[in-house]
Formats: C-alpha cells, sequence, structure tokens
C-alpha cells in the first residue's frame, strides 16, 4: 500500500547571491570599459587606488547582477529517489497510524512497508558507491569523498553548530557563537608561541647570508592576465563580495587597472589593507562538538589577494629555488615535491644506513598550529638574510602586519581582530 504524499520541505536557510536573470555579458563588459579606470593611478596610495578599484567593479556588479537573498534547502542524499521518498513517507505514515490505532493489521502494514523501505535504501546506496566507486576509481581525491562519504566521517561540512563552550561559559546565541570562535581561533595561536622557548643563540647564528639579491618586480599586464584564468569559480567570496565568476569575466578590461594598483604596492612596500581582511569559517575534526579546538579554522581571502600573492610566490620561489637557497631536505610547496619525495628520500637513507651496518633512529614531530606560531620576525630576518633588498621586506612586513579576519558561523558573522603574530 502507497499513500500520496505530501513532504514537508527539508530544514532552509536564507543566503545572498547574485541574480543573474537579467543578465547580459556585453552589457556588462561595456559599461565596465566605459569606467574611469585611469583616474586609479593618480593616487600613489595602495589603499585608496584599491577603494576606488572596488567601487567602480562593484557598482557594475551590482547593476548588473544584483544581490538576492534565496531559500535553500540541505542537499539529499544523492542515492534518494522520489520513489524512495514515497516509500520512506508512507513507512512513516503507517507507523504513526499504527502506535495510535494499536490495530495488528496496521502494525502488519507498517513492517512490512518498512523491510521494504530498508531493502530499498541498502540497494541504491549500494548501486550508488558501487558506480561512483568504479567510475573515479583513478580519481583519488574523488575516491576518498566517497569512502568518507560512506563511512560517514568527516567529509568538510559542518553542520550548524548551537552550542559551545569557552571556559567555564555555555554559549548558544548565533552571535555570541561566531565571536567566541573568533576569539579562540585569534588568541590560539599567540597562546601556543607564548609557551616555545626562546633559543640559546640569537636567529643570526643559525643563519647564513647569502651573497645573491632579490627585488620585487612590478608585474606586467599580461601576467595578471593570466592570473586570472586560475581563478575558481565555484571557490566562496571574501569579505569584499567580490564574486569569482564576473572578475574572472572582466579579465580584459580590469587587468590593466589591477596590474597598476599591484605595481604602486610593491613600489611603495604597502599591501591594501583590505586584502589582508579574511573570513573564516570553522569545520569540525572530531571529538566534542562543544569544544572550539576540535574545530579547523578555514580562510577565504579576496581572490584579488590570491592572484597578488601567486605573482609575489612565482617570482620569491624562483629566486630562492635558483640559486639553492632552499633545503634539499623540504618537499613541502615545492614544484615536482610531495609528501611522496620526503618518503621516498627517508625510506631511501634508512636503506643506505641499514646497508652500512648502522641502525636508523627515528623522531616523528607533529607541530601543533605550526603556521599560526611561526615568529614573524624570524620569518623577515631570514628573508633579509636571503637578500632581500630593503623597500621587499619592507613590503612583506606589510603583508604580514595588520592582519584582521572575521568569522562566519551559522550564517553569522562576527566583529573584525587583529591576527598579526609582530
Amino acid at each position: 500500500m502507497i499513500r500520496k504524499a505530501h513532504y514537508v520541505r527539508e530544514g532552509t536557510r536564507t543566503v545572498e547571491i547574485r541574480s543573474l536573470k537579467n543578465f547580459n555579458r556585453e552589457s556588462f563588459l561595456r559599461d565596465l570599459e566605459q569606467k574611469q579606470w585611469h583616474n586609479i593611478c593618480c593616487s600613489q596610495d595602495p589603499n585608496e587606488m584599491w577603494e576606488m578599484w572596488k567601487n567602480m567593479l562593484m557598482a557594475t556588479i551590482d547593476k548588473h547582477a544584483p544581490l538576492r537573498s534565496r531559500r535553500t534547502r540541505k542537499r539529499k542524499s544523492p542515492w534518494i529517489t522520489n520513489e524512495l521518498k514515497r516509500r520512506i513517507y508512507n513507512r512513516d505514515y503507517l507507523k504513526k497510524k499504527a502506535i495510535s490505532s494499536n490495530d495488528p493489521h496496521v502494525w502488519q502494514d507498517y513492517k512490512q512497508a518498512r523491510n521494504q523501505t530498508n531493502a530499498e535504501i541498502k540497494k541504491l546506496k549500494r548501486d550508488y558507491f558501487t558506480k561512483n566507486l568504479e567510475l573515479n576509481k583513478h580519481n583519488m581525491k574523488k575516491t576518498w569523498q566517497l569512502i568518507n562519504e560512506l563511512s560517514s566521517r568527516n567529509t568538510g561540512k559542518t553542520k550548524r553548530i548551537s552550542e559551545i563552550n569557552l571556559g567555564e561559559q555555555d554559549i548558544t546565541s548565533p552571535v555570541e557563537i561566531a565571536e567566541a570562535f573568533n576569539s579562540y581561533f585569534s588568541s590560539v595561536g599567540d597562546n601556543l608561541a607564548a609557551e616555545i622557548p626562546y633559543p640559546d643563540h640569537d636567529p643570526n647564528f643559525y643563519l647564513k647570508p647569502s651573497d645573491k639579491t632579490f627585488s620585487l618586480q612590478t608585474p606586467t599586464v599580461d601576467t595578471v592576465h593570466r592570473f586570472f584564468s586560475t581563478i575558481d569559480e565555484k571557490k566562496s567570496v571574501g569579505l569584499d563580495k567580490i564574486p569569482n565568476k564576473l572578475l574572472k569575466l572582466a579579465a580584459d578590461v580590469i587587468a590593466p587597472s589591477l596590474t597598476g594598483i599591484f605595481a604602486t604596492s610593491i613600489n611603495t612596500g604597502i599591501f591594501p589593507r583590505e586584502l589582508k581582511a579574511s573570513r573564516v569559517s570553522p569545520i569540525f575534526k572530531s571529538g566534542a562538538k562543544t569544544d572550539p579546538s576540535n574545530y579547523r579554522p578555514i580562510s577565504v581571502i579576496p581572490v584579488v589577494a590570491k592572484i597578488f600573492e601567486k605573482i609575489i610566490f612565482d617570482q620569491l620561489y624562483e629566486y630562492l629555488n635558483t640559486n639553492k637557497l632552499l633545503s634539499p631536505c623540504q618537499s613541502g610547496f615545492r614544484s615536482m615535491h610531495s609528501t611522496l619525495t620526503a618518503l621516498i628520500e627517508a625510506t631511501n637513507s634508512w636503506s643506505v644506513n641499514i646497508d652500512n651496518g648502522l641502525v636508523n633512529g627515528v623522531v616523528f614531530i607533529d607541530l601543533k598550529k605550526a603556521f599560526d606560531t611561526i615568529d614573524h620576525d624570524i620569518m623577515l630576518l631570514k628573508l633579509e638574510n636571503y637578500g632581500v633588498e630593503r623597500n621587499s621586506l619592507t613590503w612583506f612586513k606589510s603583508y604580514l602586519t595588520d592582519r584582521t579576519k572575521k568569522c562566519l558561523v551559522n550564517g553569522q558573522l562576527s566583529n573584525s581582530v587583529p591576527i598579526t603574530l609582530l
């Protein structure tokens, strides 16, 4: 027996999206071309230049793709079909009816519907994972996503956080939860860094000055334009709310003026303040869900900041790599290197030692909050020793200092707090 069902919608939430209902690509680009982008170069203040640039771009975006509020529902399990939903509704309906009537015949109908529904769920779930594991057998990232989904492990999605415990306080207000996470993430690095004993020797004792020199070079328009093509349209936007898709679409028009901002930033040694603001979301790892330490902070910075960072990274990495200033033992953050190369290097050295009749002693160290506890003063000192010249060093210091963040939890955005260790 299958009863005609009318479903209650799953829990919804309201989100802001860009409406592209009446969007016209040619009209959008034409309006951008008519903006007075050249006026930006009249200023020599990167912060002022960025503000002018962003305002002109956002005015055009708001005109052609205005923000709209939309209610969204939680995505259902991908193996659930409309037929299965009808079976589930009918099963639950019969259970309620059996409990209220206590009729043996209705109980029998319910048990039959329950068994059929459970069997169908198992079959559909099995077929879904079997098919997709086969389709993605050469894609390890997707394969592990499927395995995590199948085993109900954390897949990077954090459900609504209803309560956290900070110190002796139980916090349930959405606004206060966002502020509490922001406070915790802001202090955890400083607190851990304070526990790290200062070395017996001055950092200079361990550094060998380089006879090479490095200066940041102003990028060309072609270089900036090339990095626009790397923008992932599906990634979240930063606090600047510039949509990745429209930024990428506008590349031909806006790349020259953005190149001017980057050039002025490098020449003045000032990194635009707003590009140092990040939005942080807590992602649950494991353990008690009320403990903030069991959440990993995931930061989202403005995509323009990402482009600028990639340009700077390429220049600095090429210099360090060409002049062999990086440790040969370093595998992280290097082209053609990975955890595999580190493992090969380690096992090879162990094998050589064994062949020579030696015993291997191995110490494995897990650095807690490694990036959060980096001493920026020491890092700048290392850059200076590696040959980074004064003006470029000023730029790196500007990049590292006065950084801020806001925490987004359950749709609530906290106030801004500083995150620098300097």
